[in-house]
């Protein structure tokens, strides 16, 4: 069958099941693909081995950074080092706090973490964070999420990034000198974010009113009953010490390029030994029930990538819209 037709079916059917969302998006991803696969004639064998390199190398470049991440950051979070840090950041403001601050902080911080080059690890860093204190603002938690994936697009122009260099080894020129070139459509997003800033800013104060820290009596309450709840897990006397052990994973991240999964499985093994030598059972399987969805999603997007790229899916669509544009204009 024409592998140009069967790879535009195969995507239309994906995104028509994202809009419907009757059916788990990981099972999509894991079976439209084959199906497409087998309608072009692969075997059953074939489709299994590209599948398998496919989930090896995801499992080597995301798999187990997300699984001790999600881990270390889990327990780091019972702790309550997250909520000392976001209580000192909300000190010095009292209440002159406002979401212009937040916002403006939330890019600052996502561009500093967004030099590792890695979007997971600016991630699992921004959010434990920050996410308290849009909880306390009752500042629209999506807004976070947003300004930080703006601030990774800004950033991709660095050399050592993923996308950067998987490109340069595509055209065959250096990494840096394709780095320059896009670092000039990064600066383009400036203007973008500004916006951002400004829109989020005027849409909190409609909805809410105000742009300051207001916390009725209800969640206060509320707040307190959790913080109650949580008393017997925080770790008040070792803050010094997780927060140590912290910036010492960032360092040997940033500075020094020590794998990922290697630095975060340390940093669990510190924080089972040291903080909950005999509670860590229960917090290891709610961290695990997290990464059971991110670990079959992966799976998904393993098959899905495996099939589009190796069966010839990529290729075909590229010839197609090259093909569609006259002489004069494909060059561009």
């Amino acid at each position: 069958m024409n592998v140009t037709l069967i790879a535009i079916l195969m995507v239309l059917v994906i995104v028509l099941a994202a809009f419907q969302k009757r059916i788990p998006m990981y099972l999509v991803l894991m079976l439209i693909p084959i199906l497409a696969a087998l309608f072009l004639g692969y075997s059953l064998t074939d489709i299994s081995t590209s599948i398998m390199g496919k989930l090896n190398e995801t499992m080597a470049s995301a798999g187990f950074l997300l699984l001790f991440a999600l881990i270390y950051f889990n327990l780091l979070m019972e702790t309550g080092m997250f909520e000392t840090i976001v209580n000192v950041m909300i000190k010095p403001f009292g209440s002159r706090m406002n979401v212009v601050i937040l916002i403006i902080l939330t890019t600052v911080l996502s561009l500093l973490c967004a030099l590792t080059a890695q979007i997971s690890v600016t991630y699992l860093i921004i959010f434990p964070i920050l996410l308290p204190l849009y909880k306390k603002l009752k500042l629209n938690r999506e807004y976070c999420f947003i300004l930080c994936q703006t601030a990774l697009a800004v950033m991709m122009w660095l050399p050592w990034s993923p996308a950067i260099v998987n490109v340069s080894v595509v055209l065959g020129c250096e990494a840096t000198e394709l780095s320059v070139a896009a670092s000039q459509a990064a600066a383009c997003m400036v203007p973008g974010i500004l916006f951002q800033w400004i829109y989020m800013a005027w849409r909190h104060k409609k909805d809410t009113g105000s742009l300051f820290l207001t916390v009725d009596g209800a969640s206060e309450a509320a707040a307190e009953e959790a913080q109650e709840e949580k008393k017997k897990l925080v770790r008040p006397k070792l803050f010094w010490p997780n927060l140590l052990v912290f910036l010492i994973l960032m360092v040997g991240l940033l500075k020094f390029g020590i794998p990922a999964y290697l630095l975060f499985m340390i940093g669990t093994a510190y924080m089972i030994l040291v903080n909950y030598p005999k509670d860590f059972g229960p917090l290891l399987e709610r961290a695990g029930k997290q990464f059971m969805g991110l670990f079959l999603f992966m799976i998904g997007i393993s098959i899905y990538l495996a099939v589009f790229t190796d069966m010839g899916m990529v290729n075909a669509l590229g010839e197609a819209i090259a093909g569609s544009f006259p002489d004069f204009l494909a060059r561009y």
